[in-house]
């Protein structure tokens, strides 16, 4: 046991040779300062506030820092000299930016002068670097290069860190780790305190010399990640490489495949041609991937694989749902799980939800203007009331009101011939967009939206182009909003013509679908321009294409504890549609019990309903009548009559199902 004394000493000691170790180290950091500070550069994008977007309140610049407040630049990442006037930073840094409205990025110095990036010299995707000039050169002064670190030596990372300016910190090189996908290199593992904004800078040796450019962070430790510089030296100076290996999937498909994203473009190349590049290389990789997963599950896409149970079942709470594979293959529908309905002024109404990374909503309007259709700024401030979208300043989230017009605005019809509006919001003060997807129906929208990058815009078009070919919707609205609707050639889908619904004072209401006439006259219920009418669709098929059409009619007479009427279809399900599905069909067969069409009534005698079925057993339909009148006072035989009523006016012709 040691004399306190003793131990004293020790302390003492050991808190010496610390106090030398961390002197020596000061030391060096100070040394290898202003070679730092004449090698080192922020990279920089202009700061855009967009005039258009509206906010809840003012925001509280206050409270950023005088720096934030007062720089005309987002400090976005770091690069270094290796040469006369070429720079090196990590590939990612400039590409996740390519083609927003943030503007070219730059260089900047330690003085604040700003230099505009001139032409890209060198690029891999896989690797993660980037090497280019700038217009004007400045003063700086190339680092030397260490292609054979030791591991367990002293080194510093030189970075941008957290936006502040160029910083020096030190560590240790801990290991050398084979890159994750095919070993062809080894990075440099480090110690040093690498932050946001140090991507891109130099891994420094003791004597200053560059080692590696700082790539990547460890998560959930303080590791970090170096591509080691001879990587850059050796890269190709005639083509930009991409060699990434990575899963791919859609929301609607079980299925996923490993894509390899590889191919490149010649270099050297100035600022807007390599943006193009990139982006068009972008879309058509994610072009190529997706038709490849397609191409793989053709057998289990609908109306293939195990799509019985959909072709059987006219879901009537499926107002908005995707066609989804499930976990045990076969194909339903999948809506949102975690809906929120929102009230809208005027009698309005919003539904928001998400089915995997995907918005879906709806809208419904007060109003049966052709207008609504037209005003893009107002259907996008009308989602960020339920949406709740902030920015966040200092401390505070400040929710976005208004993002103004969409910056691209266009139209694309799926498979079923709906036409679909496509719009794109750029946030502006960010590198986000925001891509919808709106289906006209006669109460508002039906629609999808999805976040993008200006990188990753158009595939993300092209995603939710997939989805609208597997997108269930209900037509809905009130008579007002339908005639309205119906007349407008531009929205509406040829399926739906416009003299499907009529209401005439004396004759009622008629409906003329496909392959399903109905008449509901005054004498069951009075129909009007506030009645609500939905046209029920249904996927199907027909021959080996998959179909999409009305599938039953729901009419009620007013907006509140109405009265209404249900028209549904149900096709003969075949064998794989599953034991539900058959013993519903065998029901409706037999037309009796709850299918018998005899009145019934609630206990309060203040409601009264029939359910009946028209059709053979032995063809390919059967329709489902159902009936409900609240009203009080009725008498049986007064149910009977309505329903008789009802039945003559429906005629069912040839399925095109």
């Amino acid at each position: 046991m040691l004399r306190p004394f003793c131990v004293w000493m020790l302390c003492l000691i050991s808190a010496l040779t610390a106090a030398t170790g961390a002197t020596a180290e000061t030391s060096a950091t100070a040394q290898l300062l202003p070679l730092a500070r004449m090698s080192t550069f922020e990279i920089v994008v202009p700061k855009v506030e967009p005039a258009y977007i509206k906010y809840e309140k003012a925001l509280p610049l206050e409270l950023l820092s005088f720096t934030e407040r007062n720089d005309k630049f987002w400090s976005i990442g770091t690069a270094f000299a290796i040469g006369d006037n070429t720079y090196v930073s990590a590939a990612h840094v400039l590409i996740s930016g390519l083609g927003s409205g943030l503007g070219q990025p730059a260089l900047r110095d330690a003085e604040g002068g700003i230099h505009a990036i001139d032409r890209i010299l060198k690029h891999s995707m896989h690797e993660d670097y980037i090497v280019f000039s700038v217009r004007e050169p400045l003063a700086s002064q190339a680092l030397s290069a260490e292609t054979a670190p030791t591991v367990g030596s002293a080194v510093y990372a030189v970075g941008n860190a957290l936006g502040e300016g160029v910083v020096i910190r030190d560590g240790l090189l801990t290991s050398q780790t084979p890159e994750e996908q095919d070993g062809r290199w080894k990075w440099l593992r480090f110690s040093a305190a690498a932050s946001p904004g140090n991507s891109g800078g130099p891994l420094l040796d003791s004597v200053g010399r560059v080692i590696g450019l700082i790539t990547a962070k460890s998560p959930n430790e303080n590791l970090n990640y170096a591509l080691p510089i001879e990587r850059v030296l050796n890269g190709s100076s005639s083509a930009s490489t991409v060699d990434v290996r990575a899963s791919f999937g859609l929301p609607i498909l079980r299925g996923q495949i490993v894509e390899t994203y590889d191919g490149g473009f010649a270099l050297p190349l100035d600022w807007k041609g390599f943006t193009e590049a990139v982006l068009t290389q972008q879309q058509r990789q994610y072009a190529t991937a997706q038709r490849r997963l397609l191409e793989q599950e053709t057998r289990n896409l609908p109306p293939q694989g195990n799509f019985a149970r959909v072709a059987a079942t006219l879901d009537t709470s499926a107002t908005h749902a995707l066609l989804v594979q499930q976990d045990d293959d076969s194909w339903g529908l999948e809506q949102a799980d975690d809906s929120e309905d929102i009230e809208l002024p005027n009698d309005g109404k919003l539904w928001l939800g998400h089915v995997d990374e995907i918005l879906m909503y709806r809208i419904a309007r007060s109003d049966a203007t052709a207008d609504f259709y037209q005003d893009a700024s107002g259907f996008m401030d009308t989602l960020l009331r339920g949406m709740k979208f902030p920015r966040v300043v200092g401390t505070q989230a400040i929710r976005i009101t208004s993002l103004g017009p969409p910056q691209d605005e266009r139209q694309v019809r799926d498979r079923f011939g709906r036409v679909w509006q496509v719009r794109s919001w750029a946030l502006g003060f960010t590198d986000l967009e925001f891509v919808t997807f709106s289906l006209p129906t006669p109460e508002g929208y039906a629609g999808m939206l999805h976040v993008a990058t200006a990188l990753t815009r158009e595939s993300v078009r092209e995603k939710l182009a997939l989805m609208a070919d597997y997108t269930q919707v209900a037509y809905r609205g009130t008579y007002a909003q339908w005639r309205n609707w119906l007349a407008n050639r531009a929205l509406r889908p040829a399926f739906l013509q416009e003299s499907m619904l009529t209401v005439d004072g004396d004759r009622g209401l008629s409906a003329d679908l496909a392959g399903l006439k109905a008449r509901v006259t005054p004498q069951v219920i009075r129909v009007g321009d506030d009645s609500p009418i939905s046209v029920l669709m249904g996927f199907g098929q027909k021959g080996a294409e998959l179909t999409w059409s009305p599938q039953g009619l729901l009419v009620d007479d007013k907006r509140d504890q109405p009265s209404f009427i249900q028209i549904l279809t149900q096709p003969r399900p075949s064998s794989g549609a599953g034991t539900r599905a058959q013993e519903r069909w065998n029901k409706l067969a037999e037309k009796s019990g709850e299918y018998s069409g005899e009145p019934r009534h609630g206990q309060q005698f203040d409601s009264f309903w029939t359910r009946s079925v028209l059709g053979d057993s032995s063809g390919d339909r059967l329709i489902e009548v159902v009936m409900t009148l609240r009203e009080k006072s009725l008498l049986p035989r007064q149910v009977t009559e309505r329903r008789d009523e009802l039945l003559a006016g429906i005629e069912l012709l040839e399925t095109p199902r």
